[in-house]
């Protein structure tokens, strides 16, 4: 996968709003998304009977609503191709701290099984490295105790050079047979000085410990890809 295209995926994040209308189309033995409706209704019968064995069976990337928001969430932009999908929310009825708090959801089922959870890691850190004047990621205790397929981060950006504003991110990434899951939670605040070797302002606010400690909660727990009763 080229860094044009992960680039080109990160920064959707910030995009206007996009609502597409998609159709799942069956062609023989696979599924295309299409904007355009499917050439044909034709339902085969001996599919049909296949079809509850084969649901579940398939890879399931469970997201729910997060329980920081205690009004809920909104979906504030949808996009469905054929290899990539995401989702972004925002809180129903934001408190003071949610009120620049975000939600991001995506599946990419086209990265080379060759390219290692891992390596997916560096370039998304690449990415932000490259859209943010200053940053510092942080490598999550639980990524030595999980398998190769599963890896934490979090990032604190001192300045977005797109957006002129600070942020605070977490993330987890997960790879899957055919796809790889990522799910981020951003926080956008006020730009702020970084100090080499020293710990951000930002991380001591209590209000902002709080919210990042729900977060690391939500994502090791609730947060997960499973397929049929094994999940991670």
């Amino acid at each position: 996968m080229s860094k044009t295209l992960i680039v080109f995926i990160f920064l959707s994040l910030f995009t206007v709003v996009t609502l597409a209308e998609v159709y799942k189309c069956a062609d023989g033995d696979s599924v295309r998304f299409s904007t355009e409706a499917c050439d044909s209704e034709f339902f085969d019968l001996a599919l049909a009977e296949q079809t509850p064995h084969e649901e579940l069976t398939q890879e399931e990337f469970i997201v729910p609503v997060y329980p920081g928001w205690k009004g809920g969430w909104k979906k504030i932009k949808e996009i469905k191709l054929e290899q990539f999908f995401e989702i972004e929310y925002i809180p129903n009825y934001p408190q003071q701290s949610d009120i620049k708090a975000f939600i991001n959801q995506q599946t990419l089922s086209n990265i080379p099984q060759s390219m290692t959870i891992h390596h997916f890691a560096l370039s998304i850190a690449g990415i932000i490295d490259s859209i943010c004047e200053k940053v510092l990621f942080s490598d999550s205790e639980v990524n030595k105790q999980t398998l190769n397929s599963v890896y934490y981060g979090q990032y604190v950006c001192s300045l977005r050079r797109d957006s002129k504003k600070g942020e605070l991110g977490l993330y987890k990434i997960i790879r899957g047979e055919k796809s790889v899951y990522m799910l981020i939670m951003k926080w956008s605040v006020a730009p702020f000085i970084m100090e080499p070797g020293k710990e951000p302002a930002i991380l001591k606010n209590r209000e902002m410990k709080n919210s990042l400690n729900r977060a690391k909660k939500y994502l090791q727990q609730d947060v997960k890809l499973c397929k049929g009763t094994m999940c991670y």
